[in-house]
């Protein structure tokens, strides 16, 4: 693209992150009056129609402009509904700037530039490689190694989707001193998020050769070692993240922050050295390393510190456990896949992988993953469910 034409896309994505900021205070309105399903429910709206009018401006050939332009109205338009949806159905809550506090402003500011600084870490990470990669290697790398990324990231999205559900739950039980029921919480929505990275990872390592083919078109060249790096890379992100989550919901930032900046950095580094020896693969290891050893031990432990869980407990039944459902899940799946014609890579046989994998990965984790508490509590919830 031309350079008006990079100046105008870097406009309008940079509206979004402006505009975001004031429609994420009006969603967050919904959270506080006890409404978060309603609010939860605009917010996946607002992703459908995006991902609609991307999808139609792409199919009608138009330029990168109107997809960023099309996002922007689509988070206005939104917003707008928000401050209509509230003033309509609560009245009393006056929203504006009338009762605004400077001072009460002022106090929001140390705990929301600590999450501000982990997010950023976040992001230095992830578009910090892609620099690095891009030096090393070249542009037409870049494009093989976001590609990758991107496909074993789209698990990241549905452990995002259960997190961000348990997040006002864990605030709630928090701000209640309900630590018994906040430490149980904690521990069954990380199992939940160990499956899925499991289920995803075991899906990938057979069937990621066959989806970059279908979905690029044999047009990116795919690397066996990078996407079992990524994969592993995910697997140790997955084990810490429900923590993480915990901490932030909790408003406990301090040693979050602290593990995610210096992961972020030693990774980069670690990255770029590893890299000139072992290529990409190197790199995302090196980005491992750190993620595993600081994040994925202290991040937890700051959680289970916090709300008074034993950590020998959690690395039982987070690590143990969960390097048992992985081995039972991966060799399970890699016996049948020798006898079932699965791996082709037709959308009706992946269709059939992923309900392969999903049957077992539960199976799996009723009998290996969860203890007899959460097992009775997991039965008691389907009992209810069958009787309605």
């Amino acid at each position: 693209m031309n350079h008006s034409t990079a100046a105008l896309v870097t406009i309008f994505l940079g509206a979004q992150v402006a505009y975001a900021m004031p429609c994420g205070v009006l969603a967050g309105v919904y959270r506080s009056i006890n409404e978060y399903p309603r609010g939860q429910m605009v917010a996946n709206m607002r992703v459908c129609v995006g991902l609609l009018l991307t999808a139609l401006i792409v199919v009608s050939s138009q330029g990168p402009v109107v997809v960023a332009i099309a996002q922007l109205m689509t988070l206005v338009v939104t917003s707008v509904y928000m401050w209509w949806d509230l003033r309509r159905r609560h009245p009393d809550i006056q929203l504006g700037l009338r009762q605004a506090s400077f001072r009460l402003a002022i106090s929001f500011i140390p705990p929301s530039l600590a999450f501000l600084i982990s997010q950023l870490a976040m992001a230095l990470t992830a578009q910090g490689s892609t620099v690095l990669i891009g030096m090393l290697f070249g542009p037409s790398m870049v494009v093989v190694f976001v590609t990758l990324r991107t496909l074993t990231n789209l698990s990241r999205q549905g452990i995002a989707t259960l997190q961000h559900a348990v997040w006002p739950e864990f605030t709630t039980l928090d701000a209640q001193e309900c630590r018994e029921s906040l430490r149980n919480l904690h521990l069954l929505t990380a199992k939940l998020v160990v499956l899925f990275a499991v289920c995803a990872a075991v899906f990938l390592h057979f069937m990621g050769e066959s989806i970059v083919t279908i979905w690029t078109g044999k047009r990116v060249d795919y690397q066996v070692q990078l996407m079992t790096a990524f994969l592993q890379l995910g697997l140790s992100q997955a084990q810490w993240s429900t923590s993480w989550i915990q901490l932030v919901a909790c408003n406990q930032l301090k040693g979050a922050v602290a593990c995610t900046i210096s992961s972020s950095a030693v990774g980069l580094g670690l990255g770029y050295v590893l890299a000139q020896r072992f290529g990409m693969p190197g790199f995302v290891y090196g980005l491992l390393i750190p993620d595993l050893l600081v994040c994925g031990w202290f991040i937890p432990w700051a959680a289970c510190r916090m709300m008074g869980e034993k950590y020998r407990r959690y690395l039982v039944e987070i690590l143990l456990r969960g390097v048992a459902v992985s081995g039972i899940v991966f060799s399970a799946v890699g016996l049948l896949v020798e006898f079932l014609p699965v791996t082709a890579g037709t959308l009706r046989q992946l269709v059939l992988m992923i309900a392969l994998i999903g049957t077992i990965g539960l199976a799996t984790v009723y009998v290996a993953g969860l203890n007899q508490c959460e097992k009775s509590r997991i039965r008691l919830l389907l009992s209810g469910l069958l009787a309605r």
